[in-house]
């Protein structure tokens, strides 16, 4: 009996801990668990050099993101968000435009019509994504706040790979 027991417990606290629910954030949209906020890996592609040493993945977070409700695209809300680095493969810069956030449900998949991933402190044109894979969702929302959550949402650029997992809070204007 105490063996069934365990095994019980066991299993909920697993489905417990990878469900994906609104218990994860407070009234005002903030992760409680900080563990868990959008942090981007950038591998190299192929043997890059990094000054003398060779470049080593790196992980960065997204300094802030911002979602208008309204946008120059008739019917499409526009997420913009920008990363904390400050060399030039970890500042990158992301826009997507998409349906309009008001008609979107918590757990509905982010459908863009336009996307662009950018390192923004680079002069190549190579440092341009205009396409990702993995999925993108709308985790929570609120009247001044959205959270999206990134699942292993994936830009490839000419020199690296930039990998991003966990939740993204973007102000709502």
């Amino acid at each position: 009996m105490k063996r069934i027991l365990t095994l019980i417990l066991i299993s909920i606290s697993a489905a417990m801990a990878t469900s994906c629910s609104k218990d994860l954030f407070t009234p005002d949209g903030f992760l409680i668990d900080k563990s868990l906020v959008a942090k981007t890996t950038i591998q190299p592609k192929g043997s890059i050099q990094s000054g003398q040493e060779e470049f080593k993945t790196t992980i960065v977070d997204f300094s802030d993101g911002t979602v208008q409700r309204t946008s120059e695209v008739e019917g499409q809300s526009l997420l913009m968000a920008h990363s904390t680095g400050i060399m030039v493969y970890d500042a990158f810069w992301l826009s997507a435009y998409f349906d309009c956030i008001d008609n979107m449900k918590d757990g509905d998949v982010l459908k863009p019509s336009t996307c662009c991933f950018s390192l923004i402190l680079s002069s190549s044109s190579s440092t341009w994504a205009f396409s990702y894979a993995g999925k993108i969702t709308l985790a929570a929302k609120g009247d001044d706040y959205v959270v999206f959550y990134f699942d292993k949402v994936t830009f490839k650029t000419d020199c690296y790979e930039y990998v991003m997992d966990g939740y993204l809070r973007c102000e709502l204007n």
